[in-house]
């Protein structure tokens, strides 16, 4: 049996995970005989085989990566919300088949808990027994990929809890689900990639766990992802990027971004959030997206510089040209720690303002979890920031940016995130009109080296129109 020795080195469960794969079915089938589904005469019945099949689809990469699942047991995460979940979804029949697939002795796991004094908690994990994984190697070939179903909806909205939420469609939903379709159709005829110089050992199996998504492609037919199970995968062709791109390294590994569909999430109400999210562009770190490749051409990045705070001064009638963190930071280092704890302070309501240190640590957490790509030793702060240090950088704020200081701990990011949003969306559109492949990330857009100077006008002309023509820093 394999050793899932670091728990905490879990892939979180992918609802959209299913697979119609012959050998999938064939190893549902027997499962659903092992568990005691085969008679069952429920109305239930059909939930809880597709359930299962979900479920197994998932332990199919866990046991190829040797990865614990992480899934949440909290029956508010499993609220059926029509809109974006399939009918089979929800925490009965979670529980029902987890509980089967348990007792069969299918499956281990190692219950969820929180950390005492903090924020944090840690999900539920589990993974294959030996058993299971025979099953699955008896009936399921060597795949490339799992076909993972999309979004049913390219606008979400989540409550309070972050938990999604379902809402009325307006003519406004319906305009931004128009405007979003229109560019993920646009963007999915498109050959994205990255080249990395390298792929570190401890990357592997998050490199090998995008794959079977079906997220990456890789082209190397030397790949080795020092997985259990040997890869022997068939090299997927990129088309247009092998044919004319080119590496001075040999040890360059070049992979193909399949999913760079986008979902809008907004939080509590559609003024609030709305952000661009799910495309696998944003889990690689912004050292590591100056390689991504469009249609096998170099790509440059413009962002807003220091965007929330600059948009605070504007709201508050003042032109700021400075760099917001730079200003009160002895080096670079140091700008990153003063940039987070900034935008928490703006983040953060007044009644948590006594919890800033832990909130800029979850932050961090968050942000580090995020860049899945970028190696650990890359993380400026990867062990948080001491909470001495972090009342330090909050005092060296206020004093600094006076002017705005009324929306510190506020919670005004929110409403910030959301002018961002269609700032972001506006941009997006002026390059889908012209044809001009983008990757929006938050506060900032990639596109091919020679559409620079249509996305920097654009970028200009967008936040002017939000922002009451104050002009922004681009950089």
């Amino acid at each position: 049996m394999l050793e899932y020795i670091h728990l905490d080195d879990s892939i979180l469960f992918d609802t959209y995970c299913v697979s119609e794969i012959n050998g999938f079915i064939d190893l549902t089938e027997y499962i659903l005989d092992e568990i005691g589904l085969r008679n069952d005469k429920s109305r239930d019945y059909y939930k809880k085989r597709d359930f299962l099949r979900n479920m197994l689809a998932n332990l199919y990469i866990s046991e190829r990566i040797n990865r614990p699942v992480a899934i949440s047991k909290d029956r508010n995460s499993w609220k059926c919300v029509e809109r974006y979940h399939k009918l089979f979804m929800t925490y009965r029949t979670m529980k029902f088949v987890f509980d089967r697939m348990t007792s069969a002795k299918l499956i281990v796991s190692y219950k969820g808990f929180n950390i005492p004094k903090t924020s944090f908690s840690y999900n539920t994990r589990f993974h294959a027994t030996s058993k299971l994984e025979n099953l699955i190697n008896r009936f399921v070939p060597t795949l490339e990929f799992i076909p993972a179903e999309l979004d049913q909806d390219y606008i979400l909205l989540k409550d309070q809890k972050k938990f999604l939420s379902g809402y009325e469609d307006d003519e406004n939903t319906v305009e931004m689900r128009r405007q979003l379709t229109d560019y993920n159709e646009f963007m999915s005829d498109q050959e994205i990639s990255i080249s990395l110089d390298h792929i570190l050992e401890p990357l592997s199996k998050t490199i090998r766990e995008y794959q079977l998504k079906g997220f990456l492609t890789i082209p190397n037919s030397n790949y080795n992802t020092n997985s259990p199970t040997p890869s022997n995968l068939t090299p997927y062709p990129l088309h247009t990027i092998t044919q004319n791109v080119h590496y001075n390294e040999q040890e360059a590994w070049l992979l193909g971004l399949k999913q760079v569909r986008s979902s809008r999430i907004f939080n509590t109400d559609f003024s609030h959030g709305g952000r661009f999210y799910h495309s696998i562009h944003l889990v690689f770190g912004k050292e590591q997206r100056k390689e991504i490749r469009i249609n096998g051409e170099r790509t440059c990045e413009l962002d807003y510089s220091s965007l929330h705070p600059r948009m605070l001064y504007n709201m508050s009638g003042i032109a700021f040209e400075g760099d917001c963190y730079s200003d009160i930071s002895d080096s670079q280092e140091e700008r990153e720690l003063v940039k987070e704890v900034m935008l928490t302070m703006i983040n953060i309501s007044k009644e948590k303002k006594d919890k800033l240190p832990a909130s800029v640590n979850k932050e961090i957490k968050k942000h580090n979890s995020r860049q899945k790509f970028l190696p650990v030793g890359q993380r400026i702060y990867k062990k948080g920031i001491p909470y001495k240090k972090v009342w330090e950088y909050a005092d060296r704020i206020e004093k600094y940016h006076s002017p705005i200081a009324e929306y510190f701990n506020s919670g005004i990011g929110l409403r910030l995130q959301n002018l961002d949003s269609h700032i972001m969306s506006n941009v997006l559109n002026d390059c889908y009109r012209e044809k001009v492949a983008s990757l929006p990330v938050h506060d900032s857009c990639i596109v091919k080296e020679r559409d620079k100077d249509f996305l920097y006008s654009s970028m200009v002309r967008n936040y002017q129109k939000v922002m009451n023509g104050y002009t922004p820093v681009i950089k």
